[in-house]
């Protein structure tokens, strides 16, 4: 089954959104099927792309609590990040100027 991603109009690699939607039929962080959005985990406006190390595909729900500023979605994708994708963390330490990676 192909998970049902939303593309977010700023993802506009369409081969990544292809990808990422035939690796993943449920929420990377907690395993919820439903509607799926692609998260940049660096944001775009803070020097992000549409690398595949750099976006998880999550829950819509937890995707709009996230950017809602709930502090247990952001802690919730966090520690998912540190436990589960140390490609992400790598990916910001080469983006990011020293410290914001540890910091994050």
């Amino acid at each position: 089954m192909t998970a049902d991603l939303k593309p977010a109009p700023r993802i506009v690699n369409r081969e990544l959104l292809a990808l990422m939607g035939l690796e993943h039929d449920c929420c990377e962080v907690t395993g919820r099927m439903g509607p799926l959005h692609l998260h940049h985990v660096l944001f775009r406006s803070h020097g992000g792309d549409d690398n595949r190390n750099n976006i998880l595909v999550i829950h819509s729900s937890l995707h709009h609590d996230y950017h809602r500023g709930d502090r247990n979605a952001q802690v919730l994708i966090g520690t998912h990040v540190r436990d589960h994708r140390p490609d992400i963390i790598q990916y910001i330490t080469s983006k990011t100027t020293a410290g914001y990676a540890e910091a994050w």
